[in-house]
């Protein structure tokens, strides 16, 4: 796995990659790379751009929230944000401080909540973060994000998702993600999917979330764990502390007979088990 992205497809031939900004460039080798052999399937890439000039430049800001990210931005426009489903997207005007500009968003996030992301020029953030603290929002960073994306259980590239070594999807319940079917014919097609398919028939793992009993620290990634046995089953993943519970959260991947819910394990911290 080399990155979690997301594509917005603008037109039936225009298409918007949203990658982490760390694997931009690795990004855009793998692809220049496959270009090629996408031809074989009526496939071609044309125009392959990376903000190529001032004008294309984007910054994304995140509305989150079930309880309110729907209403505020709907005092900025005149689309009608109920009919937009989640993981779509649409060009919608949007008012911003005296002007109105036609923009694009996704009914997307990584909260584990409804939400949206709204892509603008940069000159217009600031002008937009105001007006959405206006009508209601409170400021977020990304220790934020992390607390409710591991309470929903969401795998974060460079921690769950790996280039080499990681869980797969299907170890941790996101088979869906991945088409393990279908293994000689055109449909469910994508690279990589034979080696895929001999993984999965050989898979030891899961990932499965955890919930600390003891207040001596947050897990780490990489942290070791141990049955109740003292056996070494596996590792930390990630780890953060939960306001919501008033404890620390995290992602764990261990053998994958070990995981059992409710079953307790314990976890090596900074020297302490």
């Amino acid at each position: 796995i080399i990155d979690d992205i997301q594509v917005a497809k603008l037109a039936e031939d225009h298409f918007r990659l949203i990658v982490n900004a760390s694997n931009t460039d690795k990004i855009k080798v793998w692809l220049s790379e496959r270009v090629e052999r996408l031809e074989r399937f009526n496939c071609e890439i044309t125009d392959m751009r990376y903000l190529p000039d001032e004008d294309d430049r984007r910054i994304i800001l995140a509305l989150q929230g079930t309880n309110g990210a729907e209403d505020i931005l709907q005092n900025l426009t005149d689309f009608d944000l109920a009919e937009l489903g989640y993981f779509k997207c649409a060009y919608v005007n949007l008012a911003i401080g005296a002007k109105t500009v036609r923009r694009l968003i996704q009914r997307t996030g990584y909260t584990g909540e409804d939400g949206f992301e709204i892509y603008l020029r940069p000159d217009e953030a600031l002008a937009f973060w105001r007006k959405v603290t206006e009508l209601g929002a409170e400021p977020a960073g990304l220790q934020a994000r992390d607390s409710l994306r591991l309470e929903a259980g969401l795998p974060l590239y460079g921690h769950e998702w790996l280039e080499k070594g990681g869980p797969m999807p299907f170890e941790y319940k996101y088979g869906f993600a991945l088409n393990l079917n279908h293994e000689g014919s055109f449909k469910g097609l994508y690279i990589g999917k034979r080696r895929a398919i001999a993984r999965s028939r050989k898979s030891r793992r899961a990932l499965v979330g955890i919930r600390m009993l003891d207040r001596i620290g947050v897990p780490h990634n990489r942290d070791k764990v141990f049955d109740d046995k003292g056996n070494e089953i596996g590792y930390v993943t990630s780890g953060v502390f939960s306001p919501s519970l008033n404890t620390a959260l995290g992602l764990v991947c261990i053998d994958k007979k070990k995981a059992n819910i409710g079953r307790i394990l314990k976890i090596q911290i900074a020297g302490h088990d």
